[in-house]
Parts: C-alpha cells; sequence; structure tokens
C-alpha cells in the first residue's frame, strides 16, 4: 500500500560500497532536501557524508552508542570517526541522557543536542475489568498514579533518573512504579 507524498528508496546502507553515496547523491539531486535526518550507525555515516559533500544541514539520532561491545582498539576508532562526523553534524537526538553523558564524555560536549525518550505507546487500552484485575494481583490500591517502564539496567537508560522521580513522587503522594526487564539484583545497583 502506498502512503502519499511518501517515496522509499531501498538501498544497502549497511554496505561501505560507494556506490551508495551516488545513489543518494541521485536521490538529493531528484528531491532537493532541506534536511537529513539520520538514525543509527550505517545511517549517521551516509547521511552525514551527504550532508557534507551537498551542504545540507543534518540531525543524526543515535540508536544508542553502544560502544562498549567494540574491542578497545575499536572504541578508540569509534570516538575519533564520532569526532570527525559531529563537526559535520548540525544537531544531535539522544534517547536518554545517559547517552547524552556518554556522548558529553567521549565525543564533544558542546554539542547541540536535544534527549527525547524512548517510549512504547499501546494503542491497545484496558478494559476496566482487566485494570481492576491487575491492580488487585500487584496489590495497588486505587488512586493510586501507577508508572510503567520497559527498560534494561544499563548507564545509558537513566534507570538512576527514574528512581530518582520516582523518589520524589512518594514524597508528595503514593505512586507505584513497574519496572519490567529490570531483575532485583540490578535494581539494588542503583
Amino acid at each position: 500500500k502506498q502512503v502519499a507524498h511518501c517515496r522509499c528508496f531501498d538501498l544497502n546502507l549497511h554496505s561501505l560500497h560507494p556506490k551508495n553515496i551516488r545513489q543518494l547523491q541521485k536521490i538529493q539531486a531528484d528531491f532537493k532536501p532541506d534536511l537529513i535526518h539520520s538514525h543509527g550507525k550505517a545511517a549517521g555515516l551516509w547521511g552525514r557524508l551527504l550532508a557534507r559533500l551537498m551542504d545540507i544541514p543534518i540531525i543524526h539520532q543515535f540508536h544508542g552508542m553502544h560502544w562498549r561491545h567494540y574491542p578497545f582498539f575499536l572504541q578508540g576508532s569509534y570516538f575519533a570517526y564520532e569526532r570527525v562526523f559531529a563537526r559535520w553534524t548540525n544537531g544531535f537526538v539522544f534517547v536518554s541522557y545517559g547517552e547524552q553523558d556518554e556522548y558529553d564524555q567521549w565525543i564533544d560536549e558542546n554539542v547541540s543536542s536535544v534527549v527525547i525518550h524512548n517510549g512504547i505507546n499501546s494503542g491497545e487500552i484496558l478494559q476496566e475489568a482487566q485494570k481492576k484485575l491487575l491492580m488487585q494481583r500487584l496489590q495497588i490500591p486505587e488512586q493510586v498514579p501507577v508508572l510503567a517502564s520497559i527498560t534494561r539496567a544499563v548507564y545509558q537508560k537513566s534507570l538512576d533518573r527514574l528512581l530518582q522521580i520516582h523518589h520524589d513522587l512518594l514524597l508528595k503522594r503514593p505512586a507505584v512504579l513497574l519496572l519490567f526487564g529490570v531483575r532485583p539484583d540490578e535494581l539494588r545497583k542503583f
């Protein structure tokens, strides 16, 4: 099904083949975009290269920096790569304050950026009977706000900030925080 005013281009941007930049330049010449948004490492490479070559502003959004799983020498190479490409980038979107803090620490603390938290939004609304059953099962009193967070207990997800917000809320009124994806032993570390 086609979406009005939307065009898709099937490019293998995970490949480092130079034909990618030629294809992107052709698309740019045909459509003359006013702004480029890239999301993720491979898209960030090609998007920022195209933006630099064609003098188009670019906003880059990390899909997590995830540098820790690289061997030590590749970590340094990744940081060097990001320091060069940061100069070609007009602004950044981070999915957590933890990720933004890491970028400031390892790449460039003077970067123009904003944090837009990752989130999960379900279109399915609980029926009142289902909600009451869940609240009984979880022993949550009625009229108490409940925050559910699907996350991991890693620095980048800013679990410490979420716990601080929950603490501040508890000073004012009862509240319940449900953490999905965090084990009790991991929670204790925070």
